[in-house]
Formats: structure tokens, sequence, C-alpha cells
């Protein structure tokens, strides 16, 4: 074949699947225009290169030190692999073993301004590629064909991914791919943007959003460079509670041993496909007003009519919402809040919770988003205080964060946090305190914010569960902690 040109998207996956069915082994990848092959590594510029290579090392350094990901860090293939897909440069050249996914890849962007621009789709005769190179084994290093299976990496099975390692500029001067050329009119209309990159996240991919939350904070403090400006540093104690109040220290409350925290860390593969259902769950909510009676309500229906379905926290249930009552809330509440529900879903269904644990906690987000009246996006600090109130018995805001520098906040109850607290904290405080944070949750936080000192963790996981994941799916669009067992601080703001 090697190169010829036809007018579509359309007809270019088609002329792609009639190379398919000649019976080898090709691959397919498709480009916007008809750019070299060339790994994204090979593409960072000369000034931009060391910017890469320091991104490259603290992605691996968070996977080694990330509980749960051991077998990722284990296989640099398949760590490498997460890197691609995410966008971080590497050796690796995505393929796909899919036409319609190179066409969508290589036309999702056109446009009427594009019509003009030559799109391609690259078909890799993997045989007939591999054959050339022994001719080039003694000399060059071949290149690599991996078919890899990565837990939990939906996006690589959602592609039907292939990576073809490639270290070489400009590997086209040895060997000539065969391409077939198309106008870029048009998006490929068989393919969405959901079949490449599915909204709902794996285990794996709800980590990720630690990772690369922490990249945006490193990329804008490097950004910013005031001038005239002077820092000052402050020492915060490092035993995690305030030595005044607790001066022989706080040790780890037994709670928190590494037999008791593995459940809530490490989490087996989820295949996507496996995952996947029809199921959709309506909720009815009749009079969004009474908050607390609401989270009840809606616990209830759960607990009737989804648990009782077998295997139901091994799929990616979707969500609607009716609101019975006459009560105003804008016309896009229900698609503004499934998502949301979706994304706690998912982040607690495969986790230790108990099933009413659960509930409660779809309960709460859906009477928090009543009482936001839909608006998440209000950054007004009040709006959300407001709305905590009328949900939780004397909210209290937290602040907690993750080894790696990512960080989130949540609201839970006083009398909830009060009840999480280890039983015997007074007997390591000092006299002179005792009577002033006897009771006093606010005040245990300031001194004591180290979660496995202050909290017993049989008890804090319902809380983040019922009361603090809630909150943070409707606030964040970034990381967000579904248990404490990831946490190492826990305190006010």
């Amino acid at each position: 074949m090697h190169r010829i040109k036809v007018d579509s998207v359309e007809e270019a996956v088609r002329a792609a699947e009639q190379v398919q069915r000649s019976g080898r082994p090709y691959w397919f990848r498709g480009q916007a225009k008809d750019w070299p092959l060339r790994s994204s590594l090979v593409r960072v510029t000369a000034e931009n290169r060391d910017l890469a290579l320091e991104k490259i090392a603290r992605y691996e350094g968070w996977i080694k030190h990330t509980p749960g990901l051991e077998n990722l860090a284990a296989n640099t293939d398949a760590a490498i692999a997460v890197a691609q897909h995410y966008g971080l440069p590497t050796n690796f050249v995505d393929f796909t073993t899919q036409p319609e996914i190179a066409g969508f890849f290589a036309s999702e962007k056109a446009s009427s301004e594009t019509a003009a621009d030559l799109a391609c789709i690259i078909c890799l005769d993997v045989e007939d590629f591999k054959e050339f190179w022994q001719r080039l084994a003694e000399r060059y290093r071949p290149p690599e064909f991996l078919e890899l299976t990565v837990r939990d990496l939906w996006r690589l099975e959602a592609q039907h991914g292939r990576f073809l390692f490639c270290p070489y500029d400009n590997v086209e001067r040895l060997y000539d791919f065969d391409r077939i050329f198309f106008h870029n009119t048009h998006p490929l209309r068989s393919v969405t943007r959901e079949d490449v990159y599915p909204e709902r996240k794996s285990h794996l991919e709800i980590l990720l959003d630690q990772y690369f939350m922490n990249e945006r904070m490193i990329e804008a403090e490097l950004a910013w460079k005031p001038e005239g400006v002077k820092q000052i540093m402050i020492d915060a104690p490092t035993d995690g509670c305030e030595p005044d109040v607790f001066p022989t220290g706080l040790p780890e409350h037994p709670s928190w041993a590494a037999g008791a925290l593995r459940p809530w860390l490490e989490l087996g593969a989820e295949p996507f496909d496996n995952a996947r259902t029809a199921v959709s769950f309506r909720i009815l909510v009749p009079d969004p007003r009474d908050t607390r009676r609401l989270v009840t309500e809606v616990s209830k229906q759960l607990l009737h009519d989804l648990f009782g379905l077998a295997g139901i926290r091994s799929k990616l249930v979707g969500w609607h919402v009716q609101v019975k009552a006459d009560y105003r809330l804008p016309r896009d509440f229900e698609s503004r809040l499934a998502p949301r529900l979706a994304r706690l879903w998912d982040g607690l269904r495969r986790l230790p919770y108990s099933d009413t644990d659960i509930s409660l906690g779809v309960g709460l987000c859906v009477a928090l988003a009543a009482a936001l009246g839909g608006d998440f996006r209000n950054p007004d600090a009040r709006h959300w205080e407001r709305a905590a109130a009328g949900c939780l018995a004397e909210p209290v805001e937290l602040e907690f964060g993750a080894e790696d520098g990512s960080y989130s906040r949540g609201y839970a109850s006083a009398a909830g946090l009060a009840g999480a607290i280890r039983p015997d904290i007074l007997s390591y405080m000092a006299a002179a305190w005792k009577n002033q944070l006897g009771g006093n949750v606010r005040g245990i936080l300031q001194t004591a914010w180290t979660p496995k000192k202050t909290f017993d963790l049989g008890l804090l996981t319902p809380l983040f569960a019922r009361e603090i994941a809630p909150y943070q799916v409707l606030a964040r669009d970034t990381a967000i902690f579904y248990s404490p067992a990831r946490l190492v601080s826990l305190g006010l703001p």
C-alpha cells in the first residue's frame, strides 16, 4: 500500500479495515497531520529537556512511594505506559489495533479551518517491521512492540492501545510506514470522546489525580517568581502534635496497623469492560428543603432498591435525580449532580465500607447539592458553610493531605469527629490542657493533626464515607480522598 489518499476520515477507516482483513498483524495510529513518527520525549526541545526529565523522575518517585501501586512500580513498561497515556514525555509511541480509534485521533479536532490539511492513519505491519530490523539489529537497538495489560488503566483498555518503543529521532529514515491520507474536514462520528477517554475513573486513575494536583502546584511555584518578596519559613512540630500539649508525644493508635490499612490501600485490578453496566439508578427527592430527612430518605432508597442487586458494587452505576416537590432548582440540576454522584460511587464502592456507609454518603451528597441550589462553582466560602450547616449538626471544616503533597478539604459534624477521636487521647495530654481540650474537637485538631495518632481508624473511616467525601465530589475537580488511610495530616484549615 505504502501511501494512498482518500476523500474522508470514514473512507480512511474503511481502507485501514481492509488492510486489517489481510490477516497480517497491523497496528494503527491517527495523526492530524503528516508528522514524522517520533516519540513525545524525542519531540521535547533541548531547553525543556531537563524540566521533562525532572517531571519523569517525580512521577517515578510518586509511583514508588504511593501505597497500593507496588505492582505498577515493579513493572517499568506498565509505569511508562501510564505516563504516556497521561501526557508525560516518554520513548513510547501510541498505536491501536482498531482503525476507528485511529480515525478518531486523526480527526478529533477537525473543522472547516483544518479542511485543507491532510490527516493520516499510519498502518504498521508489525511482522514486516520486525523482519526489516533483523538486518540492522547488530548496529541499532531494535524497536519493541509492547502489548501491555496495565491494571486499572481504563484509557488503554478503551483505546485498544499498543506501544512501539522507539528511541530514534527519525526512524522513518530507515523504514517507511504505510499511510492513508484524507482531508481533515470533520470528526469521525462513529466514535465519541467518551469511547476513548472514559469519564469514569478506576482506582489507579483516582490516585493519579493526587499526582497531577501536586504537579500543578510545583509548576505554579516554579512559574511564580516575584521580585522583592521575602519568603518566611515556619517549621511545624515534626511529631504531628504540639509538644506543649503532648509532652511525651502521641503514639500511633493501634487501629492503624499495616494489616488493618491493607484493604484500604491495595485494590485488585478491575477491567473496564467488567465494570460497565446498563444499570441506572433514579433517586427520588420528595422535598429538597428538608435536608436532614433527605439524607435518610435517599439512603433508604439505595439500601432497598440498589444494594439488593447482586454484585452491584463492582459496577459503574449511572445516576439520575428526580425532584418531586415544587421547589426551584436549576433546570440542569440533575445533569450537574449525576457525574458527582458517579464520582462518589466509584470512589467508595470498592473500599471496605458498609452499604449503609455508602448509602448515607450518597444521601448527604444529594442533600448538600440541594442546599447549594445546584451551584457547585460558587467560590464564596459562606455559600458552602451555609450548605454544610443545613445538612450537618455543628459542621467543622477540615483540611487533610497525603504524603505526596496533594490535599483536600471537607466538612464533618463535630459529634462525628468527637466520636472518632481515640478514647485515650487525654491520657497523653499535659494536665494543664485537659480541661481546656477535653471534648473540644476543634482544639484537639489544632494541637494534633496526624490522623494515625489522633483517631481510631475504625471509627474515622465511616465518617469519611458518610460526611467528608460527599462534600469533596461537589466542591472539587482535583484530588479527592475517599478514605483516611492515605492521609498524613488532618486538621483545621
